[in-house]
This record gives structure tokens, C-alpha cells and sequence, in this order.
């Protein structure tokens, strides 16, 4: 009689132990669900940062380069003879008193 007691409480908390475990397993299911989806959620937006910041440096270094460019192209013969002429201008004017 004194067995039959121990072996129906162990049962008891056996089968305690194994609701919980059922529980713990739902739990773990329901974190690698909810890891999984803020797994989705990071991707998508480094994918987004990602192109905001690639538009950023490409839209940057177009605006640099029209800016150093359209500074370095070389003049074009009108733009050149006028030049030459002023020079030559200052030059006579400076060596006719």
C-alpha cells in the first residue's frame, strides 16, 4: 500500500514534468517563429539602408564630379581666342605708353 503511494505521487509528478516540458516545447516553437520573422524584418531593412545609402554615394559623387568636371573641360576655341585676346590686350597696353 505504502509502494502504490510512491508510485502514484511519481506519476503524478511525471506527468507534471512532462505538461511543462509540452509547455517549454510551444515556447521554444513560438521564439523561433518570432526569431525567424525579426530575422525577416532585419534583412529587409539592411537591404533597404542598403540601397538608401548606395543612392546616397552615387548621387553624391555624381554632384562631385559635374561640379570638378564641368571646371577641369578644357575651353572651347572661342572661349580660348577670347582669352588670348585680353591677354594680349593687357600685354600691348602695358608695353605702349
Amino acid at each position: 500500500m505504502a509502494g502504490e503511494g510512491v508510485t502514484t505521487r511519481l506519476q503524478k509528478d511525471i506527468g507534471v514534468m512532462q505538461k511543462d516540458i509540452g509547455l517549454m516545447q510551444q515556447e521554444l516553437t513560438q521564439l523561433q517563429t518570432d526569431l525567424t520573422q525579426m530575422d525577416a524584418r532585419i534583412e529587409y531593412r539592411f537591404k533597404e539602408f542598403h540601397e538608401t545609402i548606395k543612392v546616397g554615394i552615387r548621387t553624391e559623387l555624381q554632384n562631385f564630379f559635374v561640379q570638378h568636371v564641368a571646371r577641369a573641360t578644357p575651353p572651347t576655341e572661342g572661349q580660348a581666342s577670347n582669352k588670348r585676346n585680353v591677354v594680349l590686350g593687357a600685354y600691348q597696353s602695358c608695353t605702349n605708353p
